[in-house]
């Protein structure tokens, strides 16, 4: 009997850690195989719209960071249920800048939503991007987790 309440008083303190640990792996996403982590700069959730057959739609924007190199911005737009209308991530360079673009098998997963003021969004993305780095344009592949607070909710 005593050692069932010991476990039940030790369990939580052992399964602290791990949810810790949630946010800084949310945060890290690959281009082409290359890591970056992710800074959220705004993310916005709206109300449902009859447009939108009851779902709302969220709007995350942020930075991309590699540990070398020029950061990417991101622009993300889709719907709670993972439907993606916009993507683009943009990066500076020379006289233009580098484009990436969603394609139709480019996906986009909620895996958490908590819809009110500073609650928050965890995706999973993964699938191919178009890029425009060279002439002619090209394709990599993109995957990782971004996590972010809302902002607000627009009514």
């Amino acid at each position: 009997m005593n050692l069932r309440w010991a476990a039940l008083l030790v369990l939580p303190i052992v399964a602290a850690p791990a949810l810790q640990a949630v946010a800084p792996r949310a945060n890290r996403l690959e281009i082409g195989g290359i890591p970056y982590q992710f800074h959220p700069l705004k993310l916005v959730l709206s109300t449902p719209t009859a447009q939108l057959k009851g779902n709302r739609m969220l709007r995350l924007s942020g930075r991309l960071v590699p540990a070398v190199g020029e950061a990417i911005a991101l622009d993300l737009m889709a719907s709670e249920t993972g439907f993606l209308y916009l993507l683009t991530l943009t990066r500076p360079r020379g006289q233009g800048q580098d484009v990436w673009a969603a394609t139709m098998k480019t996906k986009v997963e909620v895996l958490e939503l908590q819809a009110r003021a500073g609650g928050s969004l965890r995706l999973q993305l993964s699938g191919p991007l178009a890029a425009t780095l060279r002439p002619g344009g090209s394709f990599t592949q993109w995957s990782g987790e971004l996590w972010a607070r809302f902002d607000g909710i627009s009514e």
